[in-house]
């Protein structure tokens, strides 16, 4: 398969905002579910992380993240699948998450609607001096660094497309410049492959 679709839901995303959203929330349950067969069961903060009332934040972060990116590269409608999660440079999405991410949260055009609570709550505690605020902030970023660090790290190269022009085909993942469109082709073949898992058990 050469192409990923820039869609993962079953409400197709409109907007670019919206793929954002989409995306970053995928991104977050690939990262919630790898650990169970590869590293053992999420931590009991972890699980209050992904399973409270931080997640939207974490969601959020990550969305505007991505939406920099798209930006940056200038990325058509057709091609916001070819955003890189992780490129040479840190040119990736890791890299804004590392970087500067209360730059990309304050730059994302958000519009009414979803996320936009998210947002603000995120730019106000990236400002207070309180120090369960800057304690909220630290966490956010950190976490959602990880939980894209931790699935582009793990993302088969398998789309056939361009990609970041310093990539090389092995390596790191971000010397491999893997983008979301290989996500989504992963995701995709997942989706496939369960219903013949159901059939004829995982082992094959």
């Amino acid at each position: 398969m050469d192409a990923a679709e820039p869609d993962s839901s079953p409400h197709s995303p409109r907007t670019r905002w919206e793929h954002c959203l989409a995306w970053a929330d995928l991104l977050v349950i690939r990262h919630i579910e790898r650990p169970r067969t590869d590293d053992g069961p999420l931590t009991e903060a972890e699980n209050a992380t992904f399973h409270g009332d931080e997640r939207p934040l974490i969601v959020v972060l990550i969305a505007t993240a991505l939406h920099e990116r798209m930006t940056h590269f200038a990325l058509p409608d057709d091609e916001l699948h070819l955003v890189p999660l992780g490129a040479p440079g840190e040119e990736g999405v890791t890299g804004t998450l590392r970087r500067h991410p209360y730059q990309a949260l304050e730059n994302t055009p958000v519009p009414a609607g979803p996320g936009q609570a998210e947002v603000h709550r995120l730019l106000n505690a990236a400002r207070s001096d309180h120090p369960d605020d800057r304690g909220l902030w630290d966490r956010i970023r950190s976490v959602a660094r990880e939980a894209v660090v931790d699935v582009a790290t793990f993302a088969g190269s398998r789309h056939a497309g361009r990609r970041h022009p310093l990539a090389q085909p092995s390596g790191t993942y971000w010397e491999r410049g893997v983008m979301m469109a290989d996500v989504l082709l992963g995701e995709q073949h997942r989706r496939q492959a369960a219903p013949l898992a159901t059939v004829f058990g995982d082992d094959g």
